[in-house]
């Protein structure tokens, strides 16, 4: 170890993300994504992993909710092409357990303003 490079665990050579948004009649949409050129593992970390890559994107809307006031409302989708990305497998130097990044998920929100004052910020024109 003292004379020889080895990688760790964690380390990619390349990761890479990117994101775009587009404001239209009160409506925001954004879409973002990443890329890494694959985790070490196996004996001594001898072993790459493939690429994984992931796009995400939402939507969000600003609206007045009577008796409540100014809201966003969002919908969210996490990695759109429900690819099945392995970071690591249980191997490698102190790695015990695979490690996967999220499946196809959906999200909704609704911000509210708070009792006390304070007010959700609406999304720009």
């Amino acid at each position: 170890v003292a004379g020889h490079y080895f990688p760790r665990s964690q380390a990619q050579v390349y990761t890479s993300s990117g994101q775009v948004g587009y404001r239209w009649r009160g409506w925001l949409f954004t879409a973002d994504s990443f890329y890494g050129s694959g985790l070490w593992g196996g004996f001594a970390n001898t072993f790459e992993f493939p690429p994984t890559w992931q796009v995400d994107a939402a939507v969000a809307h600003s609206l007045t909710l009577p008796g409540i006031g100014q809201s966003v409302a969002r919908l969210m989708v996490i990695n759109v092409f429900d690819r099945t990305n392995l970071l690591q497998n249980g191997t490698g130097l102190g790695v015990f357990a695979p490690a996967y990044l999220p499946r196809l998920a959906v999200y909704g929100a609704l911000r509210v303003p708070l009792p006390f004052g304070n007010t959700a910020t609406p999304l720009a024109p």
